[in-house]
């Protein structure tokens, strides 16, 4: 969880400055190592600049993407850390593992709302929706968290942070909805 909320904050400070825009709406299938999902097409992959990101301590970085547009300074990103688990699990429970660590690693953990989704692959898992702060140097910022187990071990934990002002979730919401195993 640790590894998680490290890269999490370095991605935040790595796209926090710039000047606000429009976002786009039009999204585009990414193809990566194992999974799929829509991504807007005005998202940059950061994922093989090896110094724009730290390695986790365990596991892999899939897909870090940021947005090229800046709204109040803050650049939109999701991150999927990738895993393979010594143990099989469920979706669902992956991501509830994973939100009780957010409840504990994040200052000022507000729960906005935690609702069951449905992958474009017809796995179900849960979404977590809520407010915090990485520490108390950083901004309040909004999360959606979910997971994804592929082939019962092969964990997917996906991540976008938004700023507050972006109340409105459900086209992100989607963007994690479209995610699939390959």
């Amino acid at each position: 969880m640790k590894k998680i909320i490290f890269v999490l904050v370095f991605l935040i400070f790595l796209s926090s400055c710039g000047t606000k825009t429009t976002t786009s709406t039009s999204l585009v299938k990414y193809e990566g190592e194992g999974f799929s999902l829509s991504i807007p097409t005005n998202w940059v992959d950061l994922t093989q600049d090896k110094t724009a990101l730290p390695k986790p301590s365990s596991g892999d970085i899939a897909l870090a993407l940021a947005s090229s547009e800046f709204q109040n300074g803050f650049s939109n990103n999701l991150l999927i850390l990738k895993d393979e688990l010594n143990y099989e699990t469920s979706s669902k429970e992956f991501s509830t593992l994973n939100n009780i660590g957010a409840t504990e690693q994040y200052s000022e953990y507000e729960e906005v709302e935690k609702k069951e989704i449905t992958f474009a692959d017809k796995d179900n898992s849960i979404l977590y929706i809520f407010d915090a702060r990485y520490n108390d140097r950083t901004p309040k910022l909004r999360f959606l968290q979910s997971a994804h187990i592929c082939d019962g071990k092969k964990s997917f934990f996906l991540t976008i942070a938004l700023p507050m002002n972006i109340t409105e979730a459900s086209r992100y919401e989607d963007i994690i909805k479209s995610f699939k195993c390959e």
